[in-house]
């Protein structure tokens, strides 16, 4: 792992980003006291943990689509749809 301060990755941070991706070096950006700020490492397509992670761990239920019943919108005046303001604030349940 090599060390860059944070202004020297901003003047040179195209070159720096390329050298990491072919290089597969990591490089820990630090501010001008030498404390550490953030590490970049290169990404990896076969192992794609922050974005993958939850695949499959998640059910939908119930319509994705047609989320809210056409009697809950304000429409102002319901002769012209193009001036739907959105949903009506929904109030508390007494459940």
């Amino acid at each position: 792992m090599w060390r860059m301060t944070a202004k020297q990755l901003q003047a040179d941070c195209l070159k720096v980003l390329d050298q990491i991706h072919t290089t597969g070096d990591e490089l820990l950006v630090t501010n001008d006291d030498d404390t550490p700020l953030v590490k970049l490492i290169p990404a990896s397509a076969a192992e794609d943990e922050l974005f993958s992670s939850m695949r499959g761990k998640g059910k939908i239920v119930g319509d994705t689509i047609n989320t809210i019943p056409i009697e809950d919108w304000d429409l102002g005046d319901s002769t012209n749809i193009s001036k739907a303001k959105g949903p009506a604030p929904r109030r508390p349940s007494n459940r």
